[in-house]
């Protein structure tokens, strides 16, 4: 700012003293003034115009020791030339990232790769892609920014150890293993429930079977058809097993 200031006086001063004397001279230095100047701002207008620029990380994070590679690409898509371009690229990484002047052509593209160590561990950021341009007077700049900021994450340093091994860990299913396991219980295959005959069932089935012959009297018929039931009832009521108590069986479902 205070550059464009004393270029603004010097200019003012030039031309009222071309205007004041007349001196073919001055005025020579008046024409000569307008045109560079007028042509360092076109120059630096047009320094950034058609440029296309952008830069890749390969990893993110890493450990101490490593080395992180970053690849910047400018292309220029007018054919009007780039004479001095500086990129730069601001990050908080120990080792930093080294920019670049560069010139580019008319349709030129231009690429190159930096490779940074890390040399400690922590947190950092890299900024977006900055980019400056000028004049060669160094009357007027301009500059852009280009991208978005990342983070990258920096480890401890790993080290081997000598002499000792990870032991090795047996995956379940991954071979058959003898082991004692206890007896299923035998279910039965029957579909419908077993209820255990009762006395009073029995002594009806007997009662039934045994019917008086044509011919005989019906107290003779009572008393003979009255004597088994007595003693099929105090059979069946002896010989009627005591109800055990009833067991459950168990199955176990094997897993999928």
């Amino acid at each position: 700012m205070f550059r464009r200031f004393q270029l603004l006086l010097l200019a003012a001063i030039l031309v009222v003293a071309a205007f004041s004397t007349g001196l073919t001279f001055l005025f020579y230095l008046v024409y000569l003034g307008v045109l560079v100047i007028g042509g360092s701002y076109v120059l630096t207008r047009l320094g950034l115009a058609d440029l296309e620029a952008g830069y890749a990380v390969n990893q993110l994070s890493g450990h101490v020791g490593d080395r992180i590679r970053v690849t910047y690409t400018l292309r220029n898509t007018s054919r009007v030339p780039k004479p001095w371009l500086e990129i730069h690229n601001p990050t908080s990484l120990p080792a930093g990232l080294p920019g670049r002047a560069i010139s580019l052509g008319g349709r030129t593209e231009r690429s190159w790769l930096i490779r940074t160590p890390l040399t400690r561990r922590g947190h950092f950021r890299i900024e977006p892609l900055q980019i400056r341009t000028g004049d060669p007077f160094g009357f007027f700049e301009s500059s852009a920014s280009v991208g978005s900021g990342i983070n990258v994450t920096v480890y401890p340093r790993l080290e081997p150890i000598p002499l000792w091994r990870l032991p090795a860990a047996n995956l379940d299913g991954s071979q058959a293993m003898r082991e004692r396991t206890l007896p299923a219980t035998r279910s039965t295959g029957s579909t419908g429930s077993r209820r255990p005959a009762t006395a009073t069932s029995r002594s009806r089935s007997s009662t039934s079977s045994r019917r008086p012959t044509r011919g005989s009297s019906s107290t003779s018929s009572a008393r003979s058809s009255a004597a088994p039931v007595t003693s099929q009832r105090s059979r069946s009521a002896s010989a009627s097993p005591r109800p055990s108590p009833t067991r459950r069986s168990s199955r176990t479902v094997p897993s999928g």
